[in-house]
């Protein structure tokens, strides 16, 4: 396997609006939200999902044959996923 690019990191924070404001103001990302009220940080083709800590979500793929996860030495949760629709996007929809 190799890795083409990375999708998106998700940092789980005491506080959410906190962190989006500090790193706005200290690198000029910028916040999106999608989903059910989620948010993100992004800059160029780079994403940063926000979890609040105690309100994580759970990995979900919506086809996980095209999805695997696996945890790192750490324990962080890592998801490689395929691009197969050609424009870009996991085959999941994110």
């Amino acid at each position: 396997m190799e890795i083409d690019r990375l999708d998106h990191l998700v940092l789980t924070v005491a506080d959410v609006a906190a962190t989006s404001a500090f790193y706005r103001r200290v690198l000029g990302m910028r916040e999106v939200r999608f989903g059910d009220g989620r948010t993100a940080l992004t800059f160029g083709a780079q994403k940063i999902n926000l979890h609040e800590h105690g309100r994580e979500f759970e990995p979900k793929a919506a086809r996980p044959i095209v999805s695997v996860y696996f945890r790192d030495p750490d324990g962080n949760l890592i998801e490689v996923s395929s691009y197969v629709d050609g424009a870009g996007e996991p085959s999941e929809g994110r």
